[in-house]
Parts: structure tokens; sequence; C-alpha cells
């Protein structure tokens, strides 16, 4: 047996680590202040925040656990290992944790789940019951969540920002970056547990203890987060505040908060309930989640459904990594099965990425499978699906056939000129994109000209000539200055040299 070393988190990876192969987490109080005017949050980013807070205290606690029962570790090499790991992940979470205290500022916004006492208990079990190891599984269960939890929140701020959902959107950006920064560091703290977990010589009982441990500490993680999200500070203060003005006694407090936490559970069962449940009533919606793409990432996916036409190329490279992954990893029929008015609006989004940065032919294979086996298959399950929202507006699609230059030759309405288009590929990339927006006659004229009768790779029997360039795309994409002009109109001029 293996431990798994969350693959499933390959495209939260991708999301966190844009800035930087390994972020050393950093921050002035001017962009914590910048921060703090993003507030008031919308519902759901304020219940992420809340579980943030608890999250990087927990992470603090855990190691200062670990600390306490380094004195059980035998052998001091490995106890010193462990010192010096533990050290370095605790400074990082220290600032993780100072950060979002700054900003999750009122304990009104804090969550009251008691996650430093979880915490370091969690860490001094794993390091007194299991040594280094243990603690070095528990690093990578806990990290391995933490990815996939600041992921997700990544994921749907770009989405919401790219639609003007929030404002100012400088607070946002910079709160982006805080997560973005903050999700580095955590995913090199769980690549570094596995490095250490790495054993060829490991025995069959001890990787079968790393499994069970594991998914034990991967799902406690997932669980309370889900506590913590809910569990605001306001409650506590009303609860435990007035028990401690009204002077009640320890024990009888201590029973009032084991009440409240089997109420929570119970409030919380609907919810762990509704979490299996399909996503529509359509087939092909049960959408459980898979090694490589999780429940969450396919919820998610909902606000796509309508917006897929519209969405420009910065999101739709964001949405390609998600289809990457599961491409990555041959999983495409598995995924049609799980979720497949998902991942046809992943497609439908990901095109333009596609066919941008991987090129025409990769676009044509990715269009191929939507329109010959997904579709199809999805087809007459569509009115159900809409129902629940989940149905793409198909109508757009009519149009990319030719775009991809999958249409036949046309004979340019019968015309006897003979035209050269001169080959600029690098200059007029990304037809799918470019032929949105008031720029969009710059590629499509070429575009067509490039599929009719009435193109000659000759120049001696042209009567016009074509010196395409997708001028206002390129300005539009790279936000072009005199600088970058100038370096492509240099390009430009190289490329026709020869030609004709």
């Amino acid at each position: 047996m293996k431990l798994r070393i969350a693959s499933r988190t390959q495209v939260h990876f991708r999301h966190c680590m844009q800035r930087a192969a390994f972020s050393t987490f950093k921050t002035t109080e001017a962009t914590l202040n910048l921060v703090r005017q993003s507030k008031p949050w919308p519902p759901w980013l304020r219940a992420e925040m809340r579980s943030n807070w608890a999250g990087e205290t927990g992470a603090v606690a855990i190691y200062r656990g670990c600390q306490a029962a380094l004195k059980h570790i035998s052998g001091d090499s490995t106890r010193d290992t462990l010192r010096l790991f533990v050290e370095e992940h605790v400074a990082s979470e220290e600032a993780h944790l100072a950060a979002m205290s700054a900003v999750v500022s009122h304990s009104s916004e804090q969550s009251w789940m008691p996650a430093e006492s979880f915490g370091f208990g969690l860490g001094y079990m794993s390091t007194a019951a299991r040594g280094a190891r243990g603690m070095y599984v528990t690093t990578q269960a806990v990290e391995s969540f933490v990815e996939e939890h600041y992921g997700d929140q990544i994921a749907r701020l770009e989405v919401e920002l790219s639609a003007g959902e929030h404002q100012p959107r400088e607070a946002y950006e910079a709160l982006l970056t805080l997560l973005r920064d903050a999700c580095a560091d955590e995913i090199h703290h769980k690549e570094d547990a596995a490095l250490r977990l790495t054993d060829p010589h490991c025995s069959f009982r001890t990787r079968l203890l790393d499994s069970v441990q594991f998914s034990a500490v991967y799902w406690g993680s997932r669980i309370g987060a889900a506590f913590a999200k809910r569990l605001d500070g306001a409650r506590y203060e009303i609860a435990f505040g007035t028990m401690a003005h009204l002077a009640v006694p320890w024990r009888d407090q201590k029973a009032v908060w084991i009440l409240l936490f089997l109420g929570t559970w119970g409030s919380l069962c609907p919810l762990l309930v509704h979490a299996v449940e399909p996503l529509s009533r359509a087939p092909f919606m049960a959408c459980v989640g898979t090694e490589v793409i999780k429940r969450t990432t396919w919820e998610h996916t909902q606000i796509l459904v309508d917006k897929w036409p519209d969405i420009d190329l910065p999101h739709s490279r964001v949405i390609r990594k998600v289809l990457w992954a599961i491409t990555h990893n041959d999983m495409l029929e598995e995924h049609a099965e799980d979720c497949g008015f998902a991942l046809a609006t992943v497609l439908l989004v990901a095109l333009r990425a596609i066919d941008y940065d991987d090129g025409r032919q990769e676009a044509q294979k990715m269009f191929h499978y939507l329109t010959t086996s997904l579709i199809p298959k999805l087809k007459p399950y569509f009115p159900t699906a809409a129902k629940d929202d989940w149905a793409p507006d198909l109508d757009d699609l009519r149009i990319y056939p030719f775009l991809l230059g999958l249409e036949p030759q046309h004979d340019c309405y019968g015309t006897s000129l003979r035209l050269f288009v001169y080959k600029l590929p690098e200059l007029t990339k990304g037809v799918l994109h470019c032929h949105h927006g008031q720029w969009g006659l710059e590629a499509l004229i070429p575009h067509w000209l490039r599929q009719g009768s009435c193109l000659t790779e000759d120049p001696d029997q042209a009567d016009f000539f074509l010196v395409p360039w997708h001028t206002w795309c390129d300005r539009m994409i790279y936000k072009m200055n005199q600088t970058r002009r100038e370096s492509r109109t240099k390009a430009y001029n190289e490329q026709c040299v020869g030609q004709a």
C-alpha cells in the first residue's frame, strides 16, 4: 500500500503557486489595511475567513503540541531533525495567524471552535504515539486539506472578480494575494512532510498506519472547517460571556459547552447528508468527486454555466488548469460519468485558452470530444439539468467549427481574385478568443480567407496581399506598453520578410 499524496489537489496547487515556486509569507501593515477595506464580506467569504482564522490557530497549536511531546522522541538525531522541522513550520504558521488575526480582527468574526485545544492535542498525540513519522503524516494530511480549502476560495474569488462582483477591487485583489501566499506556504509544508515520509524500506504495517492516520486527520480537518464556518464568535460571547457574568461554575459551563457541541453536530447532520446528494436530478450529475477533482470544484463550476461564452482569456486559463488535471490523468470518461454537465461547462470555458495557448489542433481534439461524445450523451437530459441551472446554452457553439477550421473549404463567393495571406503564427494566435469584441474582424477576415479557394500560396499569382496581426486582441491580452509594442512590431516585420 502506498500513501497517496493528495493527488486530487493538483488544480489547487496551480491556483496557489501562480506567484512563485515557493512563497515565503510576508505582508505589510499597509497591505493588511487594504485587505480590511474589502469588508463587509459576502456571507460565503465571511464564513471562509472565519474558518481560515480557526485553521491557522489550530495549525500553530499542532506544532506547539509537537514541541511539547519532543521529550518522547528517542534518538537525539531524530529529535533534532523534528525540532528543526517544527520550528521552520511554526514560524510560517504564526505569520499566517498574525495576518489572519489582523484581518479577521473582531471576536464576532472569529470562530469559537476550540481549534487551539484540538490542534495542541493532535500535535502532541501524533508525536507521542508515533514519533516523528506521526507528526509528518499529520502535517501532510492537514496541509493537503488546507491546500484544497484555500484553493477553492482563490478560484471562486478569481471568477467573481472577473465578473466585477466585488468592490473595492484593489482590496479584494490584496485579499487574493494574501490567500495565495498563505496557500503557497501550506503546499511547501505538505511537500516537505511527504518527502520525509519517503522510505522504500518501510514495512507494510507502518504504511497501513500512515494511511489510516492520514485519512482520520484529513477528514477530521474537513469536519472541523465545516464547524468553524458556522460557529461565529458572537454566539460564544453571548453564551459564555453571560455565564461568566452570572458566575456560573466552570463545571456547569462545560456541560453547556457539551450540549452546544452536540446541538451543532445535529444541525450539521442535514448538511452532511446533503453533501452527498447529486448536484442535479439529471443523470451523470452525482458529482461525488474523484482523486483529481473534488466535489466542491464541481459545485463552484455552476456559476460558469450561463457565462461561458463571455469568460475572458485569463480566466479561461484558470479553468483550463482544471481540465488539465483531468486529461493529464487520462480521466475524461470517469469525470463525464461523475459530473457530466459540469465537465461540459469546463470544456466550453477552457476551449478559448486551449486554442490560444496549445494551438488549433489541441482545441479541435477537445471540441471533437465535447460535441461527438459528451454532449450527445447529455443531450436527452438537458431539460432536467436546465431546471437545476446546469444546462449550458449551446447557441454560441455553432460558430466554433468554422473558427477551429473544421468546415469544408468555401469558394469565396465565386470570385476569380487570388489573395496571399502572410503566415504569422505568433501574431495571429487564438481566433476562438480574438473574434470576440470590437477587434473581432481583424481575426475573422484573415481566418475566413484562409478557409477559401481564393487563397494562393504563390505571391506571383496574388491580386491582393493581406498581412494579418491580431493587434487589438494582443493589446487587450497583454496590455502592451510602448516597449512591448515596439518589440512585437519588430517580430512582425521579421516574420514577413521572405514570404513574398
